[in-house]
């Protein structure tokens, strides 16, 4: 009987690398997806956030689920993550008691 391979995850060493060869340097690319500081590049590489997970793989030139099987279903639905940018902003001025009762 043989294993069946675990699909791994991209290095994110080659993750940086690919990103830097297509699109220049990592904070100019996080600041054309709106975003200050190239840090959210570094922020997605160590933990899950499909908002720029999805921008990272689109310069890539793959899906999300390509380069962080784990982090992503059969189906290519994030497992689990940070919130998206439009759900984030539905919540804005809310109290963590308001959000907690909302649950």
């Amino acid at each position: 009987m043989t294993k069946r391979a675990r699909a791994r995850d991209m290095h994110p060493e080659d993750i940086k690398a690919e990103l830097r060869k297509r699109g220049g340097s990592l904070k100019s690319l996080s600041e054309s997806w709106g975003y200050r500081s190239r840090a959210v590049i570094s922020i997605a590489l160590r933990q899950p956030w499909p908002d720029v997970e999805a921008k990272i793989a689109e310069t890539l030139g793959k899906h999300p689920a390509e380069v962080w099987p784990d982090r992503y279903n059969p189906d290519g639905t994030p497992k689990k993550g940070r919130p998206s940018k439009a759900n984030r902003n539905t919540q804005k001025g809310q109290s963590n008691m308001q959000l907690r009762e909302a649950a």
